[in-house]
């Protein structure tokens, strides 16, 4: 009997035995395959972090500040699908203007059966406080007489506004400094001071520095539109020579970016 019972532990024993060897093999290939998958995966990561890396250098190199060197920019824009969107604005609030877009209707009641008509855009208002130039339309002479004999008066006007914008042009600016002497020829020759110029011996004035500034680094305006801005005038302006103003200009900017930082 005794023998019997230890026949049974021993079988016991054997299968539990092979049951936690083959648990720990299990085990160890599972955590083998994790090792393996964890691998496979910092694998990707690198590759993705590689690729996006690599995705920015190319899109600044193309888009970015050094596209300056990329005269073809004009082509490809990363701004499509804004300008798309603000041509959609634009286009509903030209065709407000069309209707006239004062009133919010015309106060008509439309059929039973007929589509309700779609609710006017108010115009825009322009700024007050923006310069108004008179354009003043009036009647001729001859049309200013009326049928009955009568000359007709002025009793009223009617304003439109529309929003106006001088062009962009190039100027040469002669700083005439005038000569003085004394008629006794022994006193020297005076003439006024010059205003410091901001790039001392460049052809720059302030008011170009301060355009080609606001166009490049808030309009988005690069150094090569600028160029050929400035060549449709006439004027050779090699993106170079404005670099070299550009920088310039930034030195003689810096104690005051020093003091509003």
């Amino acid at each position: 009997m005794n023998a019997a019972l230890d026949k049974v532990d021993e079988n016991a024993v054997a299968a539990l035995r092979r049951q936690l060897a083959e648990a720990e093999r299990a085990r160890a290939e599972a955590e083998a395959r994790l090792a393996s998958a964890e691998r496979r995966l910092g694998a990707k990561d690198r590759l993705i972090d590689r690729l996006e890396r690599r995705v920015r250098e190319l899109v600044h190199a193309h888009w970015g500040r050094s596209s300056e060197r990329h005269p073809g920019q004009g082509e490809l824009s990363l701004f499509d699908e804004a300008e798309l969107a603000a041509m959609d604005i634009g286009a509903a609030d030209d065709e407000a203007d069309a209707v006239g877009g004062d009133g919010d209707g015309d106060g008509e009641t439309p059929s039973p059966g007929a589509a309700p008509p779609k609710r006017k855009r108010r115009r825009r208002a322009l700024p007050d406080d923006l310069e108004r130039v008179r354009v003043v339309h009036d009647l001729d002479e001859a049309e200013l007489e009326s049928p009955c004999g009568g000359r007709l008066v002025a009793i009223g006007e009617e304003i439109t506004e529309q929003l106006g914008i001088l062009p962009q042009r190039h100027f040469v600016i002669q700083h005439v400094k005038i000569k003085h002497a004394c008629p006794c020829k022994r006193c020297g020759v005076r003439t006024a001071p010059m205003p410091p110029a901001p790039i001392p011996g460049a052809q720059a004035s302030p008011q170009w520095l301060s355009w080609s500034m606001v166009g490049k680094y808030h309009d988005a305006l690069p150094l090569y539109r600028q160029e050929r801005i400035a060549a449709r005038f006439g004027v050779e302006l090699p993106r170079s020579k404005l670099a070299r103003w550009l920088i310039r200009g930034a030195e003689l900017l810096q104690p005051l970016y020093n003091l509003m930082e």
